[in-house]
């Protein structure tokens, strides 16, 4: 299968038709569901930062009194204080979708079906290629090591299923999973 799995499992080498087998299960259109997966899954991320930032504010409005036409300088607090209250509230609404989300990930990846509902709602799941199970640390590791190659490779990334065996992005391969296609794992309003 991949020399790197062989390096390090000599004795587990993948047989051919394991092989074969990944490549029959991936599905048509990996790609493309792997793109919409990923759009559904951020359009989640984006509502619950927008709802955490909102409350946020709402909060620290209602808590130092700054809401209203005057902005706060009627009570004392200068345009610094007010604009050091909105920063604060942008910061604690950043920390908390943070925090939600890798749970959402620890919880969705980690859990029985191996899908996160963006994954779920196109018919995709997780797999080890040591046919271990996903563990909620290896769904955490999966996302920060998909925001670090992200980062650094930004749009290049995209490119490395097309170079790498069993259609896998870079941070799939530095964890040995590859993506699967799953129709008993689809979301009950996609199956219709």
């Amino acid at each position: 299968m991949t020399d790197r799995f062989e390096e390090y499992h000599p004795e587990e080498a993948l047989p051919d038709s394991r092989a074969i087998d990944i490549s029959l299960r991936q599905g048509r259109w990996l790609h493309v569901r792997r793109v919409l997966a990923f759009l559904i899954d951020y359009a989640l991320y984006a509502a619950l930062a927008l709802m955490l930032t909102v409350a946020t504010r709402m909060l620290m409005e209602n808590l130092t009194g700054i809401a209203g036409a005057d902005g706060g300088l009627a009570h004392g607090f200068s345009q610094q204080s007010v604009d050091a209250f909105y920063t604060l509230s942008t910061g604690l609404a950043s920390l908390a979708t943070l925090a939600i989300v890798v749970v959402y990930v620890c919880v969705t990846l980690g859990g029985r079906r191996q899908a996160t509902l963006g994954m779920r709602a196109v018919g995709l799941r997780l797999e080890r290629l040591d046919n271990g199970k996903i563990t909620g640390r290896y769904g955490i590791a999966h996302l920060l090591l998909f925001l670090a190659t992200f980062t650094v490779f930004t749009p290049l990334i995209l490119l490395a299923p097309f170079v790498l065996s069993n259609r896998q992005m870079l941070h799939d391969r530095l964890l040995d999973i590859v993506i699967q296609g799953s129709a008993e794992n689809l979301l009950p309003a996609a199956k219709r």
